[in-house]
């Protein structure tokens, strides 16, 4: 891809040069022409560094090796109501799916934990989907309360009640209804999710422009979705599948302990 009709792409000006030949005689002259010197997201810098950037021989403009979610055209522009670059910030922060998974040998009040420390990140809610996912003994009395004061701030969430003893039915079951998300959060019940880690994750993503396909703390997993959406099916155990993506993205830096 490239900036050209990206309306983010900031220009300048090519000086007017002579065309000469051998003998420093002037056949004519190239005339002063736009070009472009950067961009308003700050992403060509970054681009270049690492060599996914250039303007070809004759060209005005970068021509990118990596696809930008920030290019955006006037046709685009035209149909906002706020400014272009805020606008198209708040269109690529990352939806996060957050599978909770209940234990069967923690108390609603650890489950209750988990819920407050998610309704305590400072976070964007309609970026954020929660699935409780807990077990048909802990009744759906127990757990109506969490849920309710949930859907309060995060709107589409829900739980689901699981038959123990199946690991593929319940992860299944629980990131089908995430399956709209960036990236899919695992959380254990009595884990807290720290409270900027969503905030930190989208400016790792999208101002940093680094390459983590998984993120890890005590107790829970941030992985894309894309790379669960590859590798679920060779293991059917979302466990052991975060086993082996840690291990890979490890080998291959794109791993980050929270």
């Amino acid at each position: 891809m490239d900036c050209k009709e990206c309306i983010f792409a900031q220009w300048g000006t090519r000086k007017k040069a002579l065309i000469v030949n051998e003998s420093d005689f002037v056949l004519g002259e190239v005339p002063a022409t736009p070009i472009q010197e950067g961009c308003l997201c700050g992403r060509v810098d970054i681009f270049k560094n690492r060599g996914e950037a250039q303007v070809e021989q004759g060209d005005t403009h970068y021509t990118l090796t990596k696809f930008c979610n920030m290019y955006r055209t006037e046709e685009w522009q035209e149909e906002q109501d706020e400014p272009a670059l805020e606008a198209a910030r708040q269109e690529v922060m990352p939806l996060f799916g957050i599978a909770v998974y209940d234990q069967i040998d923690k108390k609603i009040n650890d489950l209750q934990r988990t819920v407050d420390s998610i309704l305590a990140a400072n976070y964007q809610r309609n970026k954020i989907k929660v699935i409780l996912s807990t077990f048909q003994e802990r009744g759906v009395s127990a757990v109506a309360n969490i849920i309710n004061n949930l859907q309060l701030e995060v709107k589409h969430s829900s739980a689901v009640f699981q038959l123990l003893g199946n690991d593929y039915i319940k992860d299944t079951e629980a990131f089908k209804k995430l399956a709209q998300a960036t990236y899919f959060v695992k959380v254990k019940s009595g884990e807290e999710i720290p409270p900027d880690i969503f905030t930190e994750i989208d400016r790792s993503m999208n101002d940093d422009l680094e390459r983590i396909v998984m993120f890890e703390g005590d107790g829970f997993s941030i992985i894309s979705k894309k790379v669960v959406t590859d590798l679920y099916l060779e293991h059917m155990d979302y466990d052991k599948m975060v086993n082996h993506i840690r291990k890979i993205s490890q080998e291959q830096n794109v791993y980050k302990k929270i």
